[in-house]
């Protein structure tokens, strides 16, 4: 690593314009430090300009470089520094680590590695994996392919992939099958990266043999005219663990085992505000409360002092699971057919109608951004979304209060 000479340092505030504003040199290199992230700064050489993280680490100075200006934003490299910087205080030298993981890499390519190995690369690689995602690897790994496990995967066919899906679609469900096979997919291109000499993945078949089980995407919601009659079978439930859960995720879109797994702890009642921080999408969900919804709460606290969970239960998880029975009762009584996650489509319908901004619905119900560039220039924290929030509150409380004064 090349010593930083400090006569040809300066400080400043790295941001793009200034970045951008900084000429090449014609000889050697020029150093900028960021005036606000110690060790995050930039060189500047005859044709480049290259990000870098630097700190003392075990006493010695350790430079990681992050990348070049063009491919990294400033505000891309900054949040790149700002976790080199972390690792490195806490003694991790991301140099090493690097080449340890490349030797690792070329360790494992040079072996044929089982499915379980691969499996075992996938979770690894994946930092994030949601819930679902690891109840699916585990099942993948337990069930689905358990007799797979042991075997290299270069040695996996296509001929076995169409009867293993064709068997796990006759046993489970088509939706399992596709679910368990796009699992598949995924693990072996993940095997790829590391190991490109392996042969095509032949989960490819099922596409290229159009044998994909259908699904039918459900699009059913609860229509404005039908949330009073749903919301008086809801009120007739005699337990108020359940009226309170189905009200929450229809007045707020929340998903249902977020809903189902809710703290106490994540529910900020001074600030009005709710954290989801095991998410599908991995990302923590904050959104305000509504004043319906602060006021359910308020009254669920309550009656649940001593429970850990805003809706506890007698299971072994703690919390209540899916009310299917309650559910089944209040269609019957109320002529209307739901599942769980139509109360989020309910609520993201409505939404729309209203016509809250995409940006705040998405942000609303934890939806990726997918690769809309502007929205990573738009600050949407948790008070603007409030006045969408309570706009869509106070449309359901207007359908289901059609001939009743009070809400709840």
């Amino acid at each position: 690593m090349s010593k930083i000479n400090k006569s040809n340092t300066r400080k400043d505030k790295l941001t793009v314009r200034f970045v951008e504003s900084l000429p090449f040199v014609a000889k050697g290199q020029k150093v900028y430090t960021d005036c606000e992230l110690i060790g995050f700064g930039i060189i500047v050489g005859k044709n480049s300009k290259t990000y870098f993280a630097q700190r003392f680490v075990n006493g010695k100075t350790v430079r990681v470089t992050i990348g070049r200006h063009g491919i990294f934003t400033s505000e891309q490299a900054r949040t790149d520094a700002r976790e080199l910087l972390v690792r490195m205080a806490r003694g991790e030298n991301p140099n090493q680590t690097k080449r340890e993981i490349i030797l690792e890499e070329r360790e494992i390519a040079s072996n044929e590695i089982t499915l379980a190995q691969a499996c075992d690369a996938y979770q690894e690689g994946k930092k994030h994996l949601s819930k679902v995602s690891l109840y699916r690897l585990r099942r993948c790994r337990e069930q689905w392919f358990d007799d797979w496990m042991r075997l290299p995967i270069n040695q996996i066919t296509k001929e076995m992939v169409l009867k293993r899906h064709a068997k796990i679609g006759k046993k489970h469900g088509g939706t399992t099958a596709n679910n368990a096979l796009k699992l598949l997919r995924a693990i072996y291109n993940f095997a790829l990266i590391i190991n490109s000499t392996l042969p095509a993945n032949p989960v490819r078949t099922l596409s290229q043999a159009k044998s994909w089980f259908k699904q039918e995407v459900r699009q059913s919601v609860i229509r404005p005219t039908q949330l009073k009659s749903w919301y008086d079978a809801v009120m007739l439930v005699e337990s108020s663990i359940i009226r309170d859960y189905l009200c929450l995720l229809l007045f707020t879109g929340m998903r249902k085992t977020e809903g189902l797994s809710l703290r106490w702890e994540n529910v900020d009642f001074k600030e009005k505000v709710i954290t989801v921080p095991d998410t599908k999408n991995g990302k923590p969900l904050i959104i305000p409360m509504s004043d319906y919804v602060h006021d359910l709460l308020s009254s669920r606290k309550k009656r649940t002092s001593n429970s850990k969970w805003v809706f506890p239960g007698t299971g072994k998880t703690g919390h209540l699971v899916e009310p299917k029975k309650a559910m089944a009762n209040i269609a019957k009584k109320s002529g209307v057919p739901f599942m769980t996650h139509d109360l989020r489509r309910t609520f993201i319908t409505i939404a729309e109608s209203l016509d809250i901004s995409s940006y705040a619905l998405k942000r609303l119900v934890n939806h990726s951004q997918g690769r809309d560039v502007t929205t990573g220039y738009i600050v949407m924290n948790v008070d603007r979304l409030r006045e969408p929030m309570q706009k869509v509150a106070t449309f359901i409380q207007q359908k289901i209060n059609a001939d009743n004064k009070e809400s709840r």
